[in-house]
């Protein structure tokens, strides 16, 4: 089943540009060769996953998950492990610059979420407490008396609160491949930097509660997710920061991600729950032996285990070539291609407001 989600102590990692502490550069040269699993934008990933894998060399604790393995149609229990790590690549100049870089997207995304809300709801009349006096109730309550009756004191009006009824969860993938220029020569992870800060601009403005994740992997017992923004954080300028500082980094154990991703979400009181899945290339990780379909296939089952358990998964991929497989692993009309990555920023509140629209 599922791993159990409660909070774990998260190591904070250190900046993975600073000297010496590139994690690529721990994978054993064994484990690699030739041009790698990676195609989102032709870019290959630095290392080839070659065979069985180091075993469970992790660090300790972390929440153990099953993976499913085609070959032998079963789960393997407990066989992955996700780790909760938390970022401190601050970059608030980066966020600033981005800001003022997409202020006039920000401004017309605002008025359009503005002119979408609905208006409040029609008061409840006649409450014995509420926020405002029920003014027509008010005069008769003081009629009432006058005339030397006892009337009720119900003179208030009461407004309910809209229905927060969707939460998301924005994972997005920050494999080694994000820091590759892709179309155009802009590099993958100054889109996703944006993006991310205009997702969480758009999710305030409408009020849905969301929480942004990133994650990476270096082999089955290291599945590394970055809590960015959890459920009941403020977005506020340390987490813009933390967006700004983004970098990338290791490679792409998706299901595992999936099925903690899908914990934090039934954590959450919502009525709809959507994992929105971003990312640049297929499931792929040093010790899956080469093997593209052995992930392919258990990112599958982790986004059907999340259907089964109400969570809808949906992927925003930069992929060229994601038509190979993300009818596979999502399902038709459950994954988006975006051709150009210079459209993600815009692009990426747009399609989580037409899914918002349309969850039954």
């Amino acid at each position: 089943g599922l791993g159990a989600a409660g909070h774990e102590e998260e190591p904070r990692e250190m900046p993975q540009e600073a000297a010496g502490n590139d994690p690529d550069l721990e994978i054993p040269p064994e484990d690699i060769q030739g041009t790698g699993g990676r195609v989102g934008a032709g870019i290959p990933m630095p290392a080839k996953v070659t065979g069985a894998g180091r075993g469970v060399k992790g660090p300790p604790g972390g929440f153990a998950y099953r993976e499913w393995d085609y070959r032998h149609q079963s789960y393997k229990e407990g066989w992955a492990r996700v780790h909760e790590r938390a970022l401190r690549e601050e970059d608030g100049a980066e966020a600033a610059a981005l800001a003022k870089e997409y202020a006039g997207v920000l401004r017309r995304m605002k008025r359009a979420l503005q002119a979408q809300k609905p208006t409040r709801m029609a008061p409840l009349r006649r409450q014995f407490e509420g926020e405002e006096p029920d003014l027509e109730a008010a005069v008769q309550y003081v009629a009432e008396r006058r005339a030397g009756h006892a009337p009720k004191a119900n003179i208030y009006l009461q407004r309910r609160p809209r229905q927060r009824d969707t939460a998301v969860l924005l994972l997005a993938d920050l494999s080694t491949s994000i820091m590759a220029a892709a179309d155009g020569g802009a590099r993958i992870v100054d889109r996703l930097r944006a993006a991310m800060l205009l997702f969480g601009e758009a999710l305030v403005e409408v009020g849905d509660p969301f929480a942004l994740y990133g994650f990476a992997s270096k082999y089955r017992d290291e599945v590394l997710l970055y809590p960015i923004k959890r459920f009941g954080d403020p977005f506020d300028a340390r987490r813009r920061a933390v967006l700004g500082g983004l970098s990338g980094r290791l490679a792409t154990r998706m299901g595992a991600a999936v099925r903690h991703s899908t914990v934090l979400l039934q954590k959450h009181p919502a009525q709809r729950r959507l994992l929105l899945i971003l990312s640049d290339g297929r499931p792929a990780d040093y010790d899956d032996g080469g093997d593209s379909r052995y992930l392919q296939e258990d990112t599958r089952m982790a986004v059907k285990e999340a259907q089964d358990r109400g969570v809808h998964a949906f992927c925003v991929s930069l992929d060229p070539r994601g038509g190979e497989y993300l009818p596979l692993v999502f399902g038709p009309g459950h994954y988006l291609v975006l051709p150009h990555i210079d459209s993600l920023p815009q692009r990426l509140p747009e399609i989580y407001l037409r899914l918002r629209g349309h969850q039954s």
